[in-house]
């Protein structure tokens, strides 16, 4: 892609921004979080699945088609829209404050949710 807008518009050097992919990219792993734990409110929070689910709530990286899609719904800005910052280059904290702030609304979620029946094979 940079190369071809470098062509069209004429530019000897030019950069998109990567912080810019990361915030969405983000933002999405944070919505797909949410639905899943909405999706299994009525599972046991014991239970292998929600636990998977809670284990790592976001995470840096993905596959080629995840960001296409970041693309076809966000779109690309230069980098000097919004260029490197410390914590897009060292993103190891924020992914822990985020992953804990995620927990926390999946409590709250799981809380706010018609209380469930037990299923007797659980042994509660």
């Amino acid at each position: 892609m940079r190369f071809e807008i470098m062509k069209k518009l004429n530019l000897e050097t030019f950069e998109l921004s990567q912080t810019y992919q990361m915030f969405w990219d983000k933002v999405e792993k944070s919505n797909f979080f949410l639905e899943s734990i909405i999706n299994t409110v009525k599972e046991p929070l014991e239970g292998r699945l929600v636990a998977f689910i809670l284990s790592n709530p976001i995470q840096d990286g993905g596959q080629w088609d995840m960001f296409c899609s970041l693309v076809d719904k966000y779109g690309c800005v230069p980098k000097g829209v919004l260029p490197e910052t410390f914590h897009s280059s060292n993103s190891s904290m924020m992914n822990r404050l985020v992953s804990l702030k995620l927990r926390e609304d999946a409590k709250m979620l799981r809380d706010a949710a018609p209380k469930r029946r037990r299923s007797r094979n659980c042994g509660k």
